[in-house]
């Protein structure tokens, strides 16, 4: 017969065949999945936890961005003081030159406090900014990995269904004998006797 019978259900020989062969191949692809998704995430984790603890830029580039930041203000403004200078040399009138250093001064200072407020802001949004990145990262492993595994095992819960389930010409023979036994006793008493 092309029929089997399990646990009171009637299969197709062709379909559960083919039902088997689906499971086996998702199953090999699972495997194939879960050790590349291993391997990737060991590689990417640790990365991503470590930006999660992330402190910045490192202190020799914070130097560095500081000292280029004020000595950029300091060389314009000590060139203007320059300027004043050579102007009241010049003319011989040393008039003015009082106000002018003590404006520069102020603006010096001004400059200085604004360059310093926006490197400390600078690095403060790169230190964030990488954190972020950290969470973000180690969320989307997560994710990836939680999406791929349900769509995986939600295929394999399908496949068994179906070989439960039955249907194709079986199911159908099933239902002509289901059918012709409530014209008769004999064709009825046959039905019962397939489905156990």
């Amino acid at each position: 017969m092309a029929f089997v019978l399990k646990r009171g259900a009637l299969v197709a020989r062709g379909q559960k065949e083919a039902a088997d062969k689906q499971l086996n191949t998702t199953n090999t692809a699972a495997s194939q999945y879960g050790k590349q998704a291993n391997q990737l995430f060991s590689a990417l984790e640790p990365q991503y936890e470590q930006e999660t603890r992330s402190q910045g830029y490192d202190p020799a580039t914070k130097a560095a961005m500081t000292s280029s930041g004020m000595g950029a203000i300091g060389a314009n403004i000590g060139g203007t003081q320059e300027d004043v200078a050579r102007r009241a040399a010049r003319t011989r009138n040393p008039a003015g030159v009082a106000e002018l250093t003590d404006a520069l001064s102020r603006n010096k200072a001004l400059a200085s406090g604004t360059e310093a407020s926006n490197l400390q802001k600078q690095f403060a949004d790169y230190e964030n900014e990488q954190r972020q990145r950290g969470l973000s990262g180690l969320m989307g492993l997560e994710g990836l990995s939680a999406d791929e595994q349900a769509r995986l095992l939600g295929i394999a819960p399908g496949l068994l269904q179906a070989r439960a389930a039955g249907g194709g010409w079986a199911q159908g023979f099933h239902d002509v004998l289901s059918g012709l036994g409530s014209l008769g006793g004999g064709v009825g008493a046959a039905a019962k006797g397939i489905n156990g």
